[in-house]
């Protein structure tokens, strides 16, 4: 009897290192996964970087601006706080800004860049959201309204550029309810395009990423009616646009929980995309996972997550952007900023 005790405790040890050693393997494959970045294979990690000292940092929210070559930082909750990146040095430079910026704090949509310009609009109110569609040249510091937005004005449309082509796809109306449709937006000759149904349908908070000439969409939300409830219903799906024939085809679905707001950037011809949120009834989840889809292969591979917290707004205080072959991250009001790169990061004093 004792000598079955000694066998049965030995195969409970047992089963108990393999299951750890198990997570533990996993884990180190999910952090050490190694992917191709087209010239060298190598692997993606997170890197600290330092931000500036700021009075009053919170955990709010923050808006990324990439126009003609700079990277400008709009942060704190009225998005007051300007910061422009150096492209040298990698560090955040307190600035005056630009007058461009001064209306993204009150209710103005921040929609794409194209050249010197920033294109904006659809101004939000408690009452309705507006037509308005406006560029503001960060050269010449002046604005002009462009042709009004002849779709459905909308809060938080997925947006895009590919070649000389603005595009604005989805978001939610007035009355919060998702949109279907895709508007396309020449930069040249100042006029609307009507694409029809987005490649999409009627989705909200979905993810848009430019390729060459293509863009990948997928995930957000759409509205269903579960129990006699209007619930979100999430996505994981992922389809690869042609904007010349208008058409979509459906690849890979991502990987990982069905999410919106999810965020990421292209280096290469690779997508990396994570984070974002999920809603139920009782409860909300933010994610710090992450993933690389190879537009070669038409697969998904895990990253290194990121190793630090979303924070209690949800997965919508963190903007993500690229800059040559590095991709970062912002949290906050200026709280965290992180380099996501395959060759180490060495910091400059």
């Amino acid at each position: 009897m004792k000598q079955l005790f000694y066998i049965i405790t030995l195969a409970f040890v047992f089963i108990s290192c393999k299951k750890e050693n198990d997570t533990l393997f996993q884990n180190k494959v999910e952090e050490e996964t190694a992917v191709s970045s087209g010239i060298e294979v190598a692997a993606y990690k997170w890197y600290q970087m330092p931000v500036p000292t700021i009075s009053n940092p919170s955990n709010t929210s923050n808006m990324i601006v990439q126009v003609n070559g700079d990277t400008y930082a709009l942060a704190g909750g009225a998005l007051t706080s300007w910061y422009k990146l150096n492209n040298n040095t990698k560090r955040w430079e307190t600035t005056n800004g630009l007058n461009v910026f001064g209306g993204f704090g009150t209710g103005q949509q921040y929609f794409f860049s194209y050249q010197s310009k920033v294109y904006f609009g659809m101004n939000r109110t408690n009452d309705s959201i507006d037509h308005r569609f406006i560029a503001a040249d960060a050269i010449t510091n002046t604005y002009s309204y462009m042709a009004a937005f002849p779709g459905i004005p909308v809060t938080g449309p997925t947006c895009f550029v590919i070649g000389n082509k603005g595009y604005i796809m989805g978001g939610t109306n007035h009355g919060s309810y998702p949109v279907n449709q895709l508007w396309e937006y020449n930069f040249t000759t100042n006029t609307w395009t009507n694409k029809g149904s987005s490649p999409l349908s009627a989705r909200a908070s979905a993810t848009a990423m430019v390729v060459g000439d293509k863009a990948y969409l997928g995930l957000g939300y759409r509205l269903i009616v579960s129990n006699n409830q209007l619930v979100k219903d999430y996505k994981n799906d992922w389809v690869i646009y042609d904007p010349i024939a208008n058409s979509s085809t459906v690849m890979a679905s991502f990987p990982a929980a069905k999410r919106a707001d999810a965020k990421g950037f292209v280096l290469g011809s690779s997508i990396f995309i994570g984070f974002g949120r999920s809603t139920t009834i009782n409860s909300t989840f933010a994610y710090n996972d992450f993933y690389r889809y190879s537009t070669t292969n038409n697969e998904w591979t895990v990253q290194s997550f990121w190793p630090s917290s979303i924070g209690n707004s949800y997965g919508t205080n963190i903007a993500t952007f690229a800059v040559g072959n590095k991709g970062y991250l912002l949290k906050g009001n200026m709280t965290e900023f992180w380099c996501f790169s395959n060759t180490p990061i060495i910091q400059q004093q």
